[in-house]
C-alpha cells in the first residue's frame, strides 16, 4: 500500500470515528436538553399553581375589605 492510500485510509477512520463521537455527543446534549424541559414544565406547573392559589386568596381580600 502506497503512503498516500495510507494516509487516505487513515483520514477516512479518523473523520468516521470523530463522526461516531460527534453523533454520541448529540444524543446525549439532546436527552439533556429533553430532561431540563420535562423538569421545566413541572416547575411552571407549580408556580402556575401557586399564583393561582394567590389570586384566589388575593381576590378574596379585595372583596372582604
Amino acid at each position: 500500500m502506497s503512503g498516500k492510500e495510507k494516509i487516505e485510509r487513515d483520514f477516512k477512520t479518523f473523520t468516521d470515528e470523530i463522526e461516531k463521537l460527534a453523533n454520541e455527543e448529540t444524543k446525549i446534549i439532546r436527552e439533556k436538553i429533553e430532561a431540563v424541559k420535562e423538569q421545566v414544565q413541572k416547575v411552571g406547573e407549580v408556580v402556575e399553581r401557586s399564583l393561582g392559589k394567590r389570586d384566589g386568596k388575593s381576590s378574596r381580600k379585595k372583596v372582604n375589605t
